[in-house]
């Protein structure tokens, strides 16, 4: 059957197509009905060490705060054309690779040179140079950290493929004696961190109490160059943006501190939320009902064709089942359309074949 005999179908069916549409579209408007209105805003949040209003708290936050930002200032420093320049004058290889790490507090470098014995030099360098460049870029700061090699540096270190040899050089930011090290600093891993806590059914309960018709997401970007967590919050209420938003980030900062204390870290020692970017006015948006109503469509279109394609053989073989007994009852048993009671004479076969076409 092709598409035309198809369309035959159901124009000669009309009795059971027309039903079915009317149905459909019937259904279609009650449980589709109107497209659903909702408002969308987004904001950002910076993870940031919480300053302590007392002179002692300030102190012991001291080491904490330059243990967050001294990795990726000495980073910045290695990364310096300047310092590269000045290896390079010595004879020393300039063109190695800062590596990425999770967490600021270890830096990681990759050097690659012909000659294994200048690359295990440079690294040894860059090693023993590493607290004057980081005090050179903070200053007296730098006095609360102490850098130190994950591991003395020895010739068997250096790894040697064909012609190029490649050492790898980690060097750990650790916080000066009497300092306690925040397992949580502003970084990648505390971003994801964040993300997970969102999920928590404390901060989902928290978010339904303050605006029960409010969904969010919290999200992050692994390449941004500073640790921003980004909220959305959507609403059928614009009233509910601002409340929803708000509850997010201060259930989030009550999980996070909840973590914190548990390892032993006091007020100004603290990894906390502060908004960078507030979220705006609620963006209106209308649900799409497209989707839902094709579908609709096309389900009954497909119910008017089975049903007339049904209908229509069955009308088909109850009129073939008739046609025998009409034919039977009229004496014409073989349907060639002679009565077989009556005795017909023809003068020649033209004049029997003309009787037949009749």
């Amino acid at each position: 059957m092709d598409f035309f005999g198809l369309l035959r179908i159901m124009f000669r069916r009309w009795f059971v197509v027309l039903p079915i549409l009317a149905l459909t579209a019937y259904l279609g408007v009650t449980f589709i009905g109107e497209p659903e209105i909702r408002y969308s805003s987004v904001g950002s949040e910076l993870l940031v060490i919480d300053q302590a209003q007392s002179n002692a708290a300030g102190a012991a936050a001291d080491s904490v705060v330059q243990t967050a930002v001294a990795g990726p200032l000495l980073r910045t420093a290695l990364d310096q054309q300047s310092y590269r320049r000045s290896l390079a004058e010595r004879g020393l290889v300039d063109s190695y690779l800062l590596v990425e790490n999770l967490t600021p507090s270890v830096v990681t470098l990759q050097i690659q040179g012909p000659d294994a014995a200048n690359v295990l030099q440079t690294g040894q360098t860059i090693t023993a140079e590493a607290t004057d460049l980081l005090v050179r870029a903070v200053g007296a700061g730098a006095s609360a950290v102490t850098l130190r090699p994950v591991s003395d540096l020895t010739a068997d270190d250096v790894v040697a493929f064909g012609e190029v040899s490649t050492l790898t050089v980690s060097i750990a930011v650790l916080p000066s004696a009497g300092g306690r090290v925040n397992p949580y600093p502003p970084s990648l891993s505390t971003m994801r961190l964040v993300t997970d806590l969102a999920l928590r059914p404390n901060v989902q309960e928290a978010v339904a109490n303050a605006a029960p018709n409010s969904t969010y997401a919290v999200t992050v970007q692994p390449r941004d160059t500073a640790p921003i967590v980004t909220v959305a919050v959507t609403s059928t209420v614009a009233a509910e943006i601002e409340p929803a938003y708000a509850a997010v980030v201060e259930a989030l900062d009550r999980e996070l501190a909840d973590l914190q204390f548990a390892a032993g870290l006091e007020a100004g020692q603290l990894t906390t939320l502060t908004t960078l970017n507030p979220p705006a006015e609620g963006v209106r948006s209308s649900s799409s009902i497209v989707r839902p109503a094709a579908g609709v469509a096309l389900l009954g279109i497909a119910a008017a064709c089975v049903l007339a394609v049904v209908v229509d053989g069955l009308i088909l073989r109850r009129r073939a089942k008739r046609q025998p007994r009409a034919q039977a009852s009229s004496g014409d048993a073989d349907g060639d359309g002679f009565d077989d009671t009556v005795e017909y004479e023809f003068a020649d076969e033209r004049e029997f074949e003309s009787a037949l076409r009749k």
